[in-house]
């Protein structure tokens, strides 16, 4: 009984970790592929910069998209958006602790805490 108890417990803490915020920062997978969220932000590696599709995520387990492109300088002082491309973003009740990503048409991708 303790230990559903204390199941229960971790549980709550990670979901109300994440859905307070903590889901922002480095995530890394095991490729070593980058995925960084900020709010409202999220990209990939160095150049890849996405938008979330409707809000960013504000539950601990969630299901989301977000739109994607590499964006480059120009030269010239601006910026140059190349190959727009749509992720999904998931996270579960069974392991909030990893972000599935999957591109459009590629296969998911796990992402970890970077510092984990």
């Amino acid at each position: 009984m303790k230990s559903a108890a204390a199941l229960a417990l971790f549980a709550l803490a990670a979901e109300s970790a994440l859905a307070s915020g903590q889901a922002d920062g480095s995530w890394c997978s095991a490729g070593g592929e980058l995925l960084s969220i900020e709010g409202d932000r999220v990209g990939f590696n160095e150049h890849t910069v996405c938008k979330w599709g409707e809000q960013a995520p504000q539950d601990a387990v969630f299901d989301a998209t977000a739109v994607c492109a590499n964006v480059h300088a120009d030269g010239n002082g601006g910026w140059v958006r190349v190959g727009e491309t749509t992720a999904r973003l998931v996270t579960s009740r069974e392991n909030p602790d990893v972000i599935t990503v999957t591109v459009e048409g590629g296969q998911p991708d796990d992402f970890a805490r970077c510092d984990r």
